[in-house]
């Protein structure tokens, strides 16, 4: 498992939910996600195993690693210059239900 030790400048947001927060940097291309929760990295890892193999035409490998000294994930930046993240949790709040 890798090791990285982040300048404070990275430290780019602390996101909250229900569940609560998770503290993201960005430095020299990628992003980095403190797991606060115990699991919160291991479960993007998985996801991005997952989605290796399909026939996905576009994803972002998640790798587990140390970020300073806690546990996390880090994945290269997968968004192009005119592109913005729209996580699910937000998609979710806003979409309105189909009947």
């Amino acid at each position: 498992m890798n090791k990285y030790i982040l300048s404070p400048r990275a430290l780019t947001m602390v996101i909250g939910s229900s569940i609560g927060f998770q503290p993201k940097y960005y430095e020299h291309g990628y992003w980095y996600k403190e797991d606060i929760t115990g699991y919160k990295g291991i479960l993007e890892y998985l996801i991005s195993l997952v989605f290796k193999y399909p026939s996905a035409k576009s994803f972002s490998a998640d790798e587990r690693c140390m970020i300073d000294v806690k546990s996390g994930s880090c994945s290269k930046h997968f968004l192009d210059p005119n592109e913005v993240f729209i996580s699910f949790q937000r998609v979710s709040k806003i979409a309105k239900p189909i009947v």
